[in-house]
């Protein structure tokens, strides 16, 4: 599982999203790749 996500998760590692303790590189994932799909969407829907 990890050699599956952590080519994604790397280019974030760099913007130390690390807050009392928590860290949100997985959330920031996420929220990308949200943004990203509805960009994709709206260009060939």
């Amino acid at each position: 599982m990890g050699q599956l996500v952590e080519p994604v998760i790397r280019p974030f590692r760099r913007f130390n999203l690390q807050f009392m303790g928590l860290d949100f590189t997985i959330l920031a994932v996420v929220i990308a790749l949200n943004v990203l799909s509805r960009v994709l969407i709206m260009i060939f829907a």
